[in-house]
């Protein structure tokens, strides 16, 4: 099973994110949610869904394979 890590996001941090998607990742939103299905650039195998859900102070939280996110 591969590791997730969840952390909090602003909005541009998340903007920031979303651009760094491989081509041809499928994107799911609503208005509180985003869903982010997309395969393994090294291997081609589907990796685990980004998933963030907006928070009551309009920020993100966001889960993410590990490693995917980087603490800055």
């Amino acid at each position: 099973m591969n590791k997730t890590a969840t952390v909090q996001m602003t909005q541009q941090q998340l903007d920031g994110l979303m651009a760094t998607l491989p081509e041809g990742a499928r994107v799911t939103r609503t208005d509180d949610q985003i869903i982010v299905t997309a395969r393994s650039n090294r291997t081609g195998e589907l990796v685990n869904p980004i998933v963030a859900t907006r928070t009551a102070d309009r920020g993100w939280t966001v889960t993410a394979p590990f490693g995917l996110i980087r603490a800055k």
